[in-house]
């Protein structure tokens, strides 16, 4: 651990047992100089390279996208037919008239 991070622990909130103790703690960290792994095959015992995983297959793209647009030309023919039935709903009238609720607010303020 370096000094900014001790900074950083202490600006942080934590007392110095704290740091401490985390200072005891043993991390294995890898050496920066350390190469990475190879990418050479992996040679089973038989000799042979170890069968790769098998890759999954690629999905239909085209059945797909056939089958987007059935849903969405069934979406537009809901939507046509929830529109034509709010065309013909009625919209229910007011029972008490707008003029009167104006008056009862102006009297309440009165």
């Amino acid at each position: 651990m370096k000094l900014i991070d001790v900074i950083a622990l202490a600006k942080a909130g934590y007392k110095k047992a704290d740091i401490d103790e985390l200072l005891t703690i043993q991390v294995d960290e890898p050496e920066p100089g350390a190469a990475p792994e190879s990418t050479e095959p992996i040679i089973s015992p038989e000799g042979g390279p170890d069968p790769s995983p098998e890759v999954p297959e690629s999905p239909d793209y085209e059945q797909l996208y056939k089958d987007v647009l059935g849903q969405i030309e069934t979406l537009k023919n809901d939507l046509k037919v929830a529109q034509a039935k709010n065309i013909n709903q009625s919209i229910p009238v007011p029972e008490s008239d707008p003029l009167d609720d104006l008056a009862d607010v102006f009297r309440s303020y009165m």
